[in-house]
């Protein structure tokens, strides 16, 4: 019989692939911060689109802020020149028979200009206007719109125990002891304004006929240690328990 042939072929063995990927700073020589650097500049040539793009929008970002601080203060110097000449009209002296017609004017000028030192302004001379006439009832809303739109808690607490009297001299007891509660909670740790607010709050539940709320809030009058400073408040507290 034939001889079997026998293939001399040989598999080959698969090749591993002993390439790495591409450095091209693994021959740089020079300092950590040289290489820092070369990497940026490396980094800014291979993605010039990417980069230009974040550069424009930092840009246009940087112009609309500024332009909307020039817009601003635009506004405001406007909101002032235009009070500046509110402030003569007749509507809003001392001596109005209504005090209706300097309100409208008023809330005309806060329509008109939006900006918070406008409002505020407007809300103090509104405040003024119905303190005067004696419309106590609506000075206290003035007076808890002007804390509800200020940001320091000192000024809120100032405006909230403003509106808490004005409610109070109304007759508006639910509104007022409201009013000395909102202070108490912006006045802090002072324990001369925190006596302040609890003789309100105490007054105003009295008042209102709430004898149980009343006394818990005379009862925090009393408990204050920092006795030496609120001694006239406690004075005018007990003087009113006793007349009651």
């Amino acid at each position: 019989g034939g001889a079997t042939r026998k293939s001399n072929r040989r598999v080959k063995a698969p090749e591993q692939s002993t390439s790495n990927a591409y450095d091209p700073f693994r021959d740089f020589e020079g300092g950590p911060v040289e290489l820092f650097l070369h990497k940026v500049f490396y980094h800014v040539r291979t993605n010039f689109k990417l980069v230009m793009s974040g550069v424009v929008l930092a840009v246009l970002v940087l112009i609309g802020a500024v332009s909307y601080r020039f817009y601003q203060e635009s506004q405001e110097r406007k909101a002032r020149e235009a009070f500046d000449e509110l402030v003569g009209d007749p509507r809003l002296g001392e001596s109005v028979e209504s005090t209706a017609p300097g309100a409208r004017l008023l809330e005309e000028y806060r329509q008109n200009h939006s900006t918070e030192g406008a409002q505020r302004r407007a809300l103090i001379y509104e405040l003024d206007l119905y303190r005067q006439a004696d419309e106590y009832d609506k000075a206290g809303d003035v007076a808890k719109k002007l804390a509800e739109l200020l940001e320091m808690p000192e000024l809120r607490a100032f405006y909230y125990y403003q509106s808490a009297v004005y409610y109070e001299k109304a007759e508006s007891y639910d509104k007022s002891a409201e009013g000395f509660q909102q202070m108490l909670t912006y006045a802090g740790d002072d324990p001369f304004m925190k006596a302040l607010g609890l003789f309100g709050r105490g007054r105003a539940l009295t008042f209102k006929g709430d004898a149980e709320q009343a006394e818990q809030a005379f009862g925090e009058l009393w408990a204050i240690e920092e006795q030496d400073q609120i001694q006239d408040i406690r004075a005018a507290a007990a003087a009113f328990l006793i007349a009651q």
